[in-house]
């Protein structure tokens, strides 16, 4: 696909959720044991297109972000302030620069009960 589009391609997504809303649903080093070599080609292979990856994790999974940033993950998708640990601005302030931290609202719950008035100022923390 990356070849046939030439270049037009800006983005690729792909997945795997690693965490429960509680922690994370395997260890460091099984994620370095089953995972972080494989995920490491296919994101070699995605920028050695010029695109970049965007990666869909569901729940908690801060303790892998370091290893994310080591396989070469662009942006992590989705950012969960409920989950345990996944507090944006907390982890803005551990890594930013390094991964775009792409989500962070909670329409688990916070969403459905905010006035339009609190969901404005939230936007401009």
């Amino acid at each position: 696909m990356l070849q046939a589009a030439a270049g037009r391609i800006d983005l690729i997504m792909c997945g795997d959720d690693f965490g429960s809303q509680r922690g994370l649903l395997i260890s460091p080093a099984s994620f370095d044991k089953l995972f972080a070599a494989r995920k490491k080609e296919l994101f070699d292979l995605v920028h050695s297109f010029g695109a970049k990856v965007t990666h869909h994790c569901c729940g908690s999974s801060r303790a892998l972000i370091p290893r994310f940033i080591q396989c070469g993950m662009d942006a992590l998708q989705t950012i969960q302030p409920q989950a345990a640990g996944m507090n944006p601005y907390e982890l803005k302030r551990e890594f930013a620069g390094r991964i775009v931290l792409h989500g962070a609202v909670d329409v688990q719950g916070w969403l459905q009960r905010s006035t339009p008035a609190e969901i404005e100022a939230e936007v401009h923390v």
